[in-house]
């Protein structure tokens, strides 16, 4: 149908039923997708674990039976294993699970690597969210979206062949900055497809502690840091399929002036949730005063442009620093139980 005066995207949305059967199945393949991001963010406090170890120097053999006879799941060896008979330990010898910290001997003076490499990949999620807004506002939704699941899928199998910790480090950023990047992309995505009645609801779905408990399990499976991050590079292969499930988002087309574009996008909405195809023609966002108004390019600077923005960019910004702890606890925890 042809509008006779010009429409908004939220019109639109609520013309094409609000939240229907496209937003459903486009919900569930994020939040499904979401699973590689969680399992291969969260993974890294599995993979810098330190099981239990004692030193194995040859000069110290009685302290080194006695030692591993009386580890009784306390930390008392490992903290005394550093120097033997006034003598630094060279040689370690693990039980249980298979780390980075055993395969690469993260121990005594190498002991902050492993909370170093965790700051790292925090990093980079840093970075990843900063470049993945300029990116999705430039160039679209989808393609950000998609080199987020490509960066991570790429990277887990990098750290999967890492020779030494500086490898795996570097991973370890890279994932971060492709993690931040789809987290960043993915709320644009679902928020920009949903009626504002339903978009708490779609994103704020707790996909991630779920994912987060299913790791848990998975890692307590698997037991081997290699084959875990093996197991989060083979799990994100299938979701580079979705590419052709996800669309570009309509709102994006209508703000660059690509109508046509975006009509593709609402012809295939409306087949699917079985409603009157509506003509994007003469959509409009909000009213523009001046052309400059409409050429006027946005950046990261303009979170803190006003009052408002700067209170609304913190309080968000302290949010996700106390979300991402308490599902590191969950994690931590389940090792306890181990």
């Amino acid at each position: 149908m042809t509008a006779s005066k010009p429409t908004s995207p939220d019109e639109i949305i609520e013309n094409l039923g609000g939240c229907g059967r496209f937003q459903k199945y486009m919900g569930f393949t994020v939040h499904l997708t979401k699973t590689l991001i969680s399992f291969s963010v969260m993974s890294t406090i599995m993979l810098t674990a330190t099981p239990k170890w004692w030193c194995i120097d040859g000069t110290s053999s009685n302290n080194t039976a006695s030692c591993a006879e009386n580890d009784n799941g306390t930390n008392m060896c490992a903290e005394k294993a550093c120097i033997l008979n006034k003598t630094k330990c060279d040689t370690f010898e693990f039980s249980g699970v298979r780390t980075a910290v055993s395969e690469f001997k993260l121990l005594c003076d190498l002991d902050y690597i492993p909370s170093t490499v965790m700051s790292l990949q925090a990093s980079g999620m840093l970075v990843g969210s900063l470049v993945a807004g300029q990116l999705s506002d430039t160039f679209g939704r989808k393609r950000p979206y998609f080199a987020g699941i490509i960066i991570v899928v790429v990277f887990n199998f990098i750290g999967f062949m890492s020779t030494n910790w500086i490898m795996f480090a570097v991973s370890r950023f890279f994932i971060g900055i492709g993690a931040g990047d789809f987290i960043s992309v993915q709320h644009c995505i679902l928020s920009e497809f949903m009626s504002a009645k339903w978009r708490p609801w779609i994103t704020g779905f707790p996909s991630w502690p779920l994912q987060v408990c299913a790791l848990a399990l998975v890692s307590w499976l698997i037991k081997d840091w290699r084959y875990i991050q093996l197991f989060c590079c083979l799990l994100g292969i299938p979701f580079l399929f979705t590419w052709f499930v996800i669309p570009e988002s309509f709102r994006w087309f209508v703000a660059h002036d690509r109508p046509a574009d975006a009509q593709k996008i609402i012809e295939r909405w409306a087949k699917i949730n079985n409603k009157p195809v509506p003509e994007v023609g003469n959509t409009v966002i909000i009213e523009k005063e001046s052309t400059k108004e409409m050429d006027k390019k946005y950046t990261f600077i303009h979170l803190f442009k006003s009052k408002e923005l700067t209170k609304i960019t913190l309080l968000l910004a302290i949010d996700w620093h106390v979300y991402y702890p308490v599902f590191s606890l969950v994690i931590l925890l389940f090792q306890m139980i181990d």
